[in-house]
């Protein structure tokens, strides 16, 4: 590694970023893999997208759909805030009708 470093210090900088990068990656993805990602105790956030709210809260697709005013499945990875921000809806709005369908499925 030295005699490389002398010769290419460029090329090892370049591996090293490389290196980091990819460790910081596959550390995401075990946190990711092994995290449980079912909460439904949390809240409804903006951050949150449609299909990640049925698989969480476990909402049936038509039901959140039309709380959304969307067709079922069109929007599967678009988050709350956008979809509010593109309908002229105040977030909260959408969360409290969110939230309300939630308190419908729940037991």
């Amino acid at each position: 590694m030295k005699r490389l470093g002398r010769r290419h210090p460029v090329l090892l900088g370049a591996l090293v970023i490389a290196g980091a990068v990819t460790l910081a990656f596959l550390v995401n993805l075990g946190i990711v893999l092994f995290n449980d990602m079912r909460e439904p105790d949390r809240p409804v956030e903006g951050w949150m997208t449609p299909r990640y709210l049925i698989r969480v809260y476990d909402l049936q697709p038509d039901d959140l759909a039309r709380v959304l005013d969307v067709v079922p499945g069109s929007l599967p990875g678009v988050p709350l805030k956008r979809i509010a921000r593109e309908r002229g809806l105040p977030l909260p709005d959408l969360i409290v009708a969110i939230e309300a369908l939630r308190a419908q499925v729940e037991p």
